[in-house]
């Protein structure tokens, strides 16, 4: 697929409907920093009345280059 990082969420629909037949139905989204969207993540599930035990909630990045992976730490201000 001919998807870049920045377009992603606009060209990779089209190239997988090419490439399997069928779009996906779900919204594929890019991001340009990985620790603050896993702090958007873990403040919306922690926000969430449909999740009832929030006592620990953790977040992760995983390098793909290294194999590590980093724990995010969400801060004290986060609910």
């Amino acid at each position: 697929m001919d998807c870049i990082p920045s377009s992603y969420a606009f060209a990779c629909p089209t190239a997988i409907e090419k490439e399997v037949g069928i779009q996906p139905h779900f919204a594929l989204e890019s991001f340009d920093d990985a620790e603050a969207d896993v702090k958007q993540s873990i403040g919306r599930i922690k926000a969430s009345p449909f999740i009832p035990n929030k006592t620990s909630v953790r977040g992760f990045i995983y390098d793909v280059k290294t194999g590590r992976l980093s724990e995010v730490n969400a801060g004290a201000g986060m609910r």
